[in-house]
């Protein structure tokens, strides 16, 4: 972990570096040539900016990859998760759990190929506009964009959350209740076959607890190797990116110091929006785990 954190901030470090050359190349150029001092300005404004925006685009681009991936993983064992709760319960559970679960990966799938990269460049873009025209500025419409996009993961997260504990717990509540009425319901109406297939769905609930932990575990262990490393990545981006504006402000224009520390912004909103979706993904999981077994002792 260690070698990890070294290598990130050492590679920022030369990038940092080469801004504040730039800085100090741009002061003597003043000294030197005061008359051209508003064009100086300009100048150090825009090779600073490109040395700026290269890792923050491409940090939003690998993170853009890592919840598509966390999207594209769950959807790979949706068919096994919807085995798993018909096999436990009835299917009473399959209206409980699927809807919820399918709309959240297919919205973290739209949201890494949709709105995160737009939004995200948007307020980029609007941040370097306010400080290339500061007469005009547009540095409220880029919060709106970040704050907008966090505030629809969270709110998004925080229902999908909601929705399965309570249709879990109800479905938990009623499994004992409605499983036996309508597996005696198929025996009666549906002559042989009707009883094969309740005796299979019984014999498999046996397994269904062990086959929960396993698919359980493996989500878990997927997501988090997936998305805590380029999480903490961006943590440590975005903090590197205020850290450096506090650190050149007295010596650098403030257009430089202001466009750092919203590069650092919006790296932190983009880690908060991965840690989101990551938890309310392995919340999922866990609360698979609990769910069944409670339904396997219900019964």
């Amino acid at each position: 972990m260690l070698e990890f954190v070294n290598s990130i901030l050492h590679s920022f470090f030369s990038i940092f570096l080469s801004i504040i050359l730039i800085i100090c190349i741009g002061l003597s150029l003043e000294f030197l040539l005061p008359s051209y001092k508003k064009w100086i300005h300009k100048m150090v404004f825009f090779i600073s900016l490109s040395f700026m925006l290269q890792p923050a685009f491409a940090q939003i681009e690998s993170v853009n990859a890592v919840i598509h991936m966390m999207g594209t993983s769950f959807l790979s064992i949706y068919p096994i998760l919807s085995a798993i709760f018909l096999t436990a319960s009835s299917s009473l559970s399959l209206l409980n759990f699927q809807p919820a679960m399918l709309v959240f990966a297919y919205g973290a799938i739209y949201l890494s190929e949709k709105l995160l990269m737009p939004l995200l460049m948007i307020a980029l873009l609007l941040d370097v506009s306010s400080k290339i025209m500061p007469e005009i500025s547009f540095s409220k419409l880029s919060e709106i964009c970040r704050m907008t996009l966090f505030g629809i993961v969270s709110a998004t997260a925080a229902t999908y959350s909601i929705f399965i504990t309570v249709g879990g717990t109800l479905n938990w509540a009623l499994s004992g209740i409605t499983s036996e009425p309508i597996q005696q319901l198929i025996q009666q109406n549906i002559p042989f076959i009707g009883s094969f297939l309740t005796e299979s769905i019984r014999s498999l609930g046996q397994h269904t607890s062990t086959m929960s932990v396993l698919v359980g575990s493996w989500l878990i262990g997927t997501i988090w190797t997936v998305a805590l490393l380029p999480t903490i990545k961006t943590l440590l981006i975005a903090l590197s990116y205020r850290w450096f504006a506090a650190i050149i402000q007295p010596i650098a224009e403030p257009s430089i110091s202001d466009m750092l520390d919203d590069i650092g912004k919006t790296l932190l909103v983009l880690c908060a929006i991965t840690f989101i979706i990551a938890f309310a993904f392995i919340y999922t999981s866990l609360f698979l785990i609990t769910i069944v077994k409670l339904m396997m002792m219900a019964k």
